[in-house]
């Protein structure tokens, strides 16, 4: 933090401004005090760059999109100024140190808190990337220690995945020593250059160092000499895997941090120089301006620097853990997204403020917009039993009968009725149901083993050893199953043997049925079940979330755009322009259902794509947990896991609300019907059944 400067203005929009946060190549962020008292981060856009109109508008989008990524994992994105003379964005200020101060004040991290930074990190970049966007520049620096979790900064560098209009061919753009390989050699990055980033983030927190011996991160090295965690040690060999492809996604590295967390709220993870020295920032006093609104003194003597372990002084008790909620709350600070650098930018970009849809002309029922009438109250559903499955939260499904859970590397077959465990297995990551068979991830078979169970007495029917982590699939496919991790296979049924492997790319998701495989990469390409041969190629700007259904499988492109295409021959059928909305797809007899942004549900024409519907079912004012809804048609329903922390139960027809629950937590997984009962999973690592409501 540094003092404001003579060139500094001293307000922009309603915000007074008290001192610098940073500054960097396309803008200044500063500490701001909004008119109701609250600290904020104000970035303001370097006027050179706001004359470029392509950028002005660009900018306008991205403000847009900040907000709908605005949830559990960042602080609010409060207020914009797009069309001022220097555009402006404000967002909640979160105080803090930076891991790189931390560890040159006090040393290295202990263990525990090394494990728990990690799970911190990877919540941050799993919640990075859902949105469609690439950090770039993961660097100790860059990792906010505060009373409310680790968070992620300074995205001055983050662009779409594909984007090209910062960086050129063949440039590296980042911090060299914290680098993924590809990204050093100018070449494209992609969400896994992150990953790796923060294989070597690991190293500079268990050492200080900022490579390892050879003053760099070389890959393939083993980490295990650093990090005194040997399961740590393992993921941050992973991380730092040469080949992209072979690296985790920064979900599947949640799924094998596991084991007992140390929650994230609050500071007692941390060593205790640390917490005091965030607890010191945290009280910092805000210097007053005068009525004149003349510049404040001089912010760095008010509010002090803490760049040695004897700025730590007297300081107020660190700030106490919370009670029962173990829930991992790393995540992105707004603050941090401003500084030093350009604002957000999506794959889908470019996000309008999402919008219920208007009740149909001439009536008088709000059904269309989901809306209850204020006399009239949608009912609640009635719980029926509530079961501990693990510390985070789990995945669920159905399989056999049984309700599913995995959670904390253990899959655990429940009872519907009574949530009482029928079976379970240990060293599962995931879990899948495929041609009447459940399938499991786990690592009861190094290096990995896709496992055939028979879910109801959760026997073993087959078990293959993989050299890659299979995290997409199996599909079934005929008497195949299609599997997708750097490349896509197919394997046999009845005994996992290999049919056929395919160097496709399916990082932005993969689908099949009897008829097609779809990988969704920089464009969609089908594939043909029997033989993996290519039998169509869909050029589109960085195809995602592919979904199946009717003779189509639909993808949302780099713009906000829905494609429609035929899997028969990879013929275009419809597309859509929809902002930034359409991130995940379900199909239901002839309707497509698209979970949106910021909480909104929409319902449309499988055949067309036009809209039947539209409701916000979550998100709005106040705090949206995630940034897409969960979904799930079944019975005469779509069941929705809302942003809000609220389960609802929709009608198909116009969408109106016949149900909800509050479930207080935040939704892990789509709700899943079975035997006339919902049951859903929250992030305190329970498993929930819901008896539908009947009564409106």
């Amino acid at each position: 933090m540094e003092p404001l400067s003579d060139d500094d203005p001293e307000r922009v929009g309603p915000y007074a401004l008290l001192a610098r946060l940073g500054a960097g190549g396309m803008g200044t962020v500063y500490l701001a005090l909004a008119p109701g008292g609250r600290k904020v981060a104000v970035k303001v856009v370097k006027a050179g760059l706001a004359k470029d109109a392509e950028f002005r508008d660009r900018f306008r989008r991205e403000v847009e999109a900040a907000r709908e990524v605005s949830g559990a994992f960042t602080a609010a994105v409060l207020d914009a100024g797009p069309d001022a003379p220097e555009p402006w964005l404000a967002a909640a200020y979160v105080p803090g140190m930076t891991l790189k101060e931390a560890v040159e004040a006090c040393g290295p991290l202990p263990p525990e808190a090394l494990r728990a930074l990690a799970t911190g990190l990877a919540e941050a970049l799993a919640a990075i990337h859902r949105a469609g966007l690439v950090h770039r520049d993961l660097k100790p620096a860059n990792v906010m220690l505060t009373a409310g979790g680790p968070k992620v900064i300074d995205f001055g560098i983050v662009r779409p995945e594909d984007a090209t209009g910062i960086t050129q061919p063949g440039t590296a753009i980042g911090t060299p020593v914290y680098m993924s390989p590809e990204q050093a050699a100018g070449r494209r990055v992609r969400p896994s250059g992150d990953l790796f980033s923060l294989g070597v983030v690991l190293h500079y927190a268990a050492t200080g160092r900022p490579g390892f011996d050879s003053g760099r991160p070389e890959p393939g090295t083993d980490p295990a000499r650093a990090l005194p965690d040997r399961a740590l040690a393992r993921i941050a060999a992973a991380c730092l895997e040469p080949d992209p492809a072979r690296r985790p996604t920064a979900e599947k590295l949640l799924e094998r941090l596991g084991g007992d967390p140390v929650p994230l709220h609050g500071t007692d993870w941390l060593p205790e120089p640390v917490a005091v020295g965030i607890a010191r920032r945290e009280a910092e006093p805000i210097p007053s301006r005068t009525p004149t609104e003349a510049a404040p003194p001089s912010p760095k003597a008010a509010m002090g620097t803490l760049d040695a372990p004897s700025d730590f002084g007297p300081a107020p008790a660190p700030p106490r853990r919370i009670g029962r909620r173990a829930v991992v709350a790393g995540g992105l600070s707004a603050a941090g997204l401003l500084a030093a650098g350009a604002a957000w930018a999506l794959w889908p970009d470019g996000a309008a403020e999402p919008q219920t849809a208007e009740p149909p002309e001439g009536s008088a029922s709000p059904a269309a917009t989901g809306e209850p009438s204020p006399s009239a109250p949608p009912p609640e559903a009635v719980p029926r039993w509530s079961v501990q499955v693990g510390v985070f939260g789990p995945t669920v499904t159905a399989a056999g009968g049984l309700i599913v859970a995995v959670a904390d590397d253990r899959l655990q077959a429940l009872d519907p009725a009574t949530g009482a465990v029928a079976w379970e297995r240990e060293a599962v990551v995931r879990a899948a149901v495929a041609d009447g068979r459940l399938y499991t991830v786990d690592e009861s078979i190094y290096p990995w083993a896709l496992t055939a169970l028979d879910a109801a007495s959760g026997g073993v029917e087959w078990s293959r050893s993989t050299e890659f982590l299979p995290w997409q699939g199996p599909f079934a496919c005929g008497e195949l199953l299609c599997v997708g991790s750097e490349a896509v296979a197919a394997l046999r049924a009845d005994g996992g043997g290999q049919v056929w492997y395919a160097e496709v790319n399916p990082e932005n998701g993969l689908v099949a049925n009897d008829d097609i495989v779809v990988a969704a990469h920089a464009v969609l390409e089908g594939l043909d079940p029997r033989t993996g041969d290519t039998a169509w190629t869909y050029e589109m700007d960085t195809a995602s979330s592919p979904s199946l259904g009717d003779g189509m499988v639909v993808a949302c492109d780099a713009e906000g755009v829905v494609h429609a295409v035929r899997t028969e021959d990879g013929a275009a059928v419809w597309t859509r322009p929809t902002g930034s909305f359409g991130h995940r797809f379900l199909y239901g007899d002839g309707v497509l259902y698209a979970q949106a942004g910021g909480g909104d549900t929409l319902a449309l024409r499988a055949d067309t794509g036009e809209e039947l519907w539209a409701v916000q079912s979550g998100g709005g004012e106040g705090d949206p947990y995630g940034t897409t809804n969960l979904l799930r048609p079944a019975d005469g329903a779509l069941y929705v896991c809302g942003t809000d922390r609220t389960a609802y139960a929709l009608d198909l027809a116009d969408g109106s609300t016949l149900w909800t629950w509050d479930a207080g937590e935040t939704f892990t997984a789509p709700p899943v019907p079975l035997d006339g009962l919902v049951f859903v999973g929250t992030s305190d690592g329970r498993v929930h059944a819901l008896e539908p409501a009947t009564e409106r």
